[in-house]
Parts: C-alpha cells; structure tokens; sequence
C-alpha cells in the first residue's frame, strides 16, 4: 500500500477572529506588561496581534488525530508529533476564514 493511498485529507473550512487571536495571546504569555501600551496592544483593540505560531494550529485539522491512516491499528490520541515547520511572509490579519 502506497502512502498517497493511506489517508484522504478532505477539505476543511477554518476561521478565527479577534476574540480567538486574543485568547491565544493571552495563553502564551502577553502582554508581558500591562502597563506598557504597547504590549497590551497586543491583545486589546479590534485588530490585536496575530502571533505566527497561531497559524500551527490550521495544521491541526489534518492530523492523525482527526483523520485515521488506513489499514493501521492505533490510537489517535496517542500520536505524538516531533515538530512542525512554519515559514511566514507577511503578517497574519486578526480575523481570517479559508479552506485547506
């Protein structure tokens, strides 16, 4: 069985907002310091800022986790990734929808 024969990766619609990016940035840590306005920018207003590593978890909706290999026996939840790769050109808007 060849490997392009062992999954299919149907499309997938994905979508965040202001109010997600926030979040995010909240559970990595920012703003660093909430006196500063500067670093409390990065989670307030209408257009906070877009972390490039937020963009790792559009990857998520193909994992393993979410669709099984064929003819293999394993738990999803059980995969453990090593690493992921992200290369950026641009930044990230506050509220993005697309398809994968």
């Amino acid at each position: 069985m060849d490997a392009a024969s062992m999954i299919d990766f149907p499309e997938e619609k994905w979508a965040w907002s202001a109010a997600e990016v926030r979040t995010y940035g909240l559970a990595i840590g920012a703003p660093w310091s909430t006196m500063d306005d500067n670093d409390l920018g990065l989670v307030t207003g209408t257009a906070p800022t877009v972390f490039p590593t937020f963009a790792v978890l559009l990857a998520d909706a193909h994992s393993l986790r979410h669709h099984r290999l064929r003819g293999i026996d394993y738990e999803p939840l059980d995969v453990i990734y090593a690493s992921h790769e992200l290369e950026v050109f641009g930044a990230l808007p506050a509220e993005a929808s697309g398809t994968t």
